[in-house]
């Protein structure tokens, strides 16, 4: 949701190499082998599912393992209780909105129509994404929501304001780095917000919220085009 700048499909932090303080200490580290990889993703399937029809107040480890035929010992094998299970699917799901930032990052554009169509393309692209993953609604909430889980959207947030503030000083040397960190947030958050909103009303109006995000984000980095 900024423009693009320096690197290419760099991928964001997973629940293995967040800060400590982000997660809660795990009983068992992330399955390697097949069979238990298998298990491992059914477990998370099967809590999308939960969320998606039932909302995430009728998530529990009961409700997960029973959904999957196992028992509460299958569960527990692999998480300490069920918001470490909304720890991974939050950070998978920042994961994927993230890539197609980073995927947009590395271009100057020369004129305002270029930027204008740039942007207003990574907008509906996260949200058709966001849109085609299940539960991805009850998962945003919950990472604005839920204290624990808030700090894997504040720090997936932070990277990319990192990354994006220190490309643009890169392509504009004059730049004040803390001021486009400020401008690089900002633009990310109304970004994201837009599409929540999207969420809240049953995505009416979808082309003009994108198209007035889409402004609003240029405005923002308007001295850095052309």
């Amino acid at each position: 949701m900024f423009p693009k700048l320096l690197l290419m499909g760099q991928k964001l932090e997973t629940v293995s190499d967040m800060p400590e303080k982000t997660r809660a200490k795990r009983k068992q580290a992330a399955p390697i082998q097949k069979r238990a990889k298998e298990t491992y993703e059914q477990l998370l399937k099967a809590s999308l599912e939960i969320i998606d029809t039932k909302g995430i107040e009728a998530l529990n480890s009961n409700a997960i393992v029973e959904a999957i035929g196992g028992t509460p010992p299958t569960f527990y094998r692999y998480f300490s209780d069920k918001h470490e299970v909304l720890e991974v699917l939050g950070n998978r799901l920042m994961n994927v909105q993230s890539e197609l930032v980073l995927a947009e990052i590395g271009t100057v554009y020369s004129d305002q129509g270029d930027a204008y169509d740039s942007i207003y393309r990574i907008l509906a692209k996260t949200l058709e994404l966001t849109k085609n993953i299940q539960g991805s609604y009850a998962l945003l909430m919950s990472l604005r929501a839920i204290p624990n889980l808030r700090q894997i959207r504040t720090d997936s947030h932070e990277k990319l304001t990192e990354i994006g503030a220190g490309a643009i000083c890169a392509n504009n040397p004059g730049a004040d780095k803390e001021e486009v960190r400020v401008q690089v947030r900002l633009a990310m958050e109304i970004g994201y917000t837009a599409i929540e909103l999207l969420y809240e009303t049953d995505f009416k109006n979808t082309e003009k919220v994108l198209d007035y995000t889409t402004r609003s984000i240029l405005k923002i980095f308007e001295p850095f085009i052309g």
